[in-house]
């Protein structure tokens, strides 16, 4: 049996797929005893049946387990289910590089430089552990690209034989495809070009020896003094003792580069790679919160798409490459495909102003305020409609758990639950004044109160827990890993819950913030101020996206392929790249 989304996986529940390809397929998973995320690898197609290839794969990713590198994704786990071999590994990178070049296009070249030290160090280290990766390119390296240098690790172990000079030749295409000089407009100088084109004919023993050859290229291009040099690249003349000590500089940075490339990978990583991205603004202590405020991000140039959505849309939900809209004047369920905006499904009539939407097992979950009902649509229909079901009074967000669906009834403060099969709903009592948004995670519902609170539920009982404090007017509330993250669009600020301690943080994001969705690094915040804010799950440092231009603001938001959000009147939902 073969992962498939929604779906159960040897002790895994399968959310999304990361990656479909010939060979392989990459998933986005968690583990049902721990609740914790994690990433699972598989073959797939002719590879899935072929012996010799499974074997290969085992082998494989069973010698990446033993390695201790930081450029090398991290695996917890290699088996198979019924003859299907898998690896389990920890989320890292919020994109492949390949995504990342086909969104943003290519790198400078002294970005183009670090990251190839990056995968170089980490293939140099598989070799030495008789690693050949045998299908190395750039949809096998993973991006985290929320610093000023983007950092990379390196997967997609086990999915071919290959050879090591193959895997050497094609660093240096992953270089190329870097600075686009693959086609397109690229930005390689002339001796990086030297480098790829030298890698191609056999010329390099080890990645190590290909990355000093460009390192020494990289420093041999920014010293060069000619005029033609200076005004092409738009720089000012150094003096001769600049550009000396420039130069200086920049090959004792090459010695040190190539002396990490070659340390023994069973060294492990440094303690600066070790503790690299960890500093949290804020901490977990309780109370505490992040000093310094957020400057209004500028215009971006990494909104990917947009797709006009008529009647004010304010829901948006995303899973299996469509994104999903729903209207609140036109009262319209719509579906697209993530990649060209194409109108996939729809638009459905609901009959009445929608609020919310969820995606269950191919089945959209509307909530409609104004009618006091729940729309459910049958998407796997030729032409889908809504059924409807009576619930309390102006129902607002909901969620699926446990087998049901819960849905706040904001008028009435309660919640009701809908089984997935059911066509009634039964009412819940629930001790919040003005609830708002609903979560479910760590086996427990989350609702928040606009009073300024956070209620755990157990929804087996159900029973409710003592309220958490949070900031003010809190609306949206998301479950990410073990933590519970509430929007407070009352003072710009977000908070993180620890359930087991009760202890919280909050991070600053300005504005008005709402709604809540994820990806494996980062926290997404639609802002009803006029953008949408990425918080780092790890370092709570605060990046924007300024989407003032919309004509709207962001109401809804959903994670799926990219960020997707909903504008209310800008008439329209935004991708904005994950990785940016």
């Amino acid at each position: 049996m073969s992962p498939a989304a929604n779906r159960d996986f040897a002790g895994y529940r399968i959310s999304r797929p990361l990656e479909l390809g010939d060979r392989a397929s990459v998933w986005e998973a968690t583990d049902l005893e721990s609740g914790r995320d994690v990433t699972i690898e598989t073959l797939a197609g002719e590879a899935a049946s072929d012996p010799d290839v499974c074997e290969w794969f085992t082998e494989a990713w069973r010698a990446v387990a033993s390695l201790e590198h930081s450029r090398i994704v991290r695996v917890e786990k290699v088996d198979e289910q019924e003859g299907v071999p898998f690896a389990v590994r920890t989320p890292a990178g919020g994109l492949t590089l390949a995504k990342r070049l086909a969104v943003r296009g290519p790198l400078e070249p002294e970005d183009a430089v670090t990251l190839l030290a990056q995968i170089g160090g980490a293939l140099d280290a598989a070799h030495g552990a008789g690693i050949v990766h045998g299908t190395l390119g750039p949809d096998c390296v993973l991006i985290e690209d929320g610093g000023a240098v983007p950092n990379a690790h390196l997967t997609g172990f086990g999915r071919a034989e290959g050879y090591r000079r193959e895997d050497i030749e094609d660093l240096g295409s992953i270089l190329a495809a870097m600075l686009g000089d693959d086609g397109g407009e690229g930005k390689g100088t002339a001796g990086l070009r030297e480098v790829v084109s030298r890698s191609r004919d056999g010329g390099y023993d080890s990645a190590s020896d290909l990355v000093a050859a460009a390192i020494q290229a990289s420093a041999e291009d920014d010293v060069a003094t000619d005029d033609e040099t200076q005004v092409a690249t738009s720089r000012s003349p150094r003096s001769g003792a600049g550009r000396w000590a420039a130069a200086l500089v920049v090959l004792i940075a090459a010695a040190i580069a190539v002396a990490i490339l070659v340390k023994d990978p069973a060294d492990g990583p440094s303690s600066d790679e070790a503790g690299s991205g960890n500093d949290v603004a804020g901490g977990t202590n309780g109370g505490e919160s992040s000093t310094a405020e957020p400057e209004r991000p500028p215009k971006p140039d990494n909104v990917a798409l947009t797709i006009d959505v008529p009647g004010y849309p304010v829901g948006v939900s995303a899973r299996d490459g469509v994104v999903y809209a729903v209207s609140r004047d036109s009262g319209e369920l719509s579906g697209y495909d993530q990649e060209d905006g194409k109108l996939l499904i729809g638009p459905v009539d609901l009959g009445s102003a929608a609020r919310d939407v969820t995606i269950i097992d191919g089945v959209a979950w509307v909530t409609l305020p104004a009618a006091d009902q729940v729309a459910r649509v049958d998407l796997s229909l030729e032409k889908p409609r809504a059924e409807k079901i009576e619930v309390g009074s102006t129902p607002g967000g909901l969620i699926g758990a446990i087998g049901s669906v819960w849905v706040v009834d904001e008028g009435s403060g309660e919640l009701s639950r809908i089984p997935l099969d059911g066509d009634s709903a039964e009412s819940v009592p629930l001790e919040a004044a003005d609830p708002r948004g609903i979560a479910y995670g760590v086996g427990s519902l989350w609702v928040t109160d606009a009073g300024g609170t956070v209620t755990r539920i157990d929804p087996r009982a159900p029973t409710t827990g003592e309220p958490t404090a949070v900031g003010g007017d809190p609306a949206g509330v998301l479950v990410v890993g073990d933590q519970v993250w509430v929007a407070n669009s009352g003072d710009g600020t977000v908070t993180e819950i620890d359930p087991t301690s009760g202890k919280t943080s909050e991070v600053e994001v300005g504005g008005s913030p709402t709604e809540l969705a994820a990806d494996p690094q980062h926290l997404w915040v639609s802002n009803d101020a006029g953008y949408v804010s990425s918080v780092g799950l790890g370092s709570h440092d605060v990046v924007g996206v300024d989407l003032s231009g919309t004509a709207g603001s962001p109401q809804g938001i959903a994670v799926d392929q990219q960020v997707w959000t909903a504008t209310g009147a800008g008439d329209s939902l935004i991708a904005v790249s994950a990785g940016g």
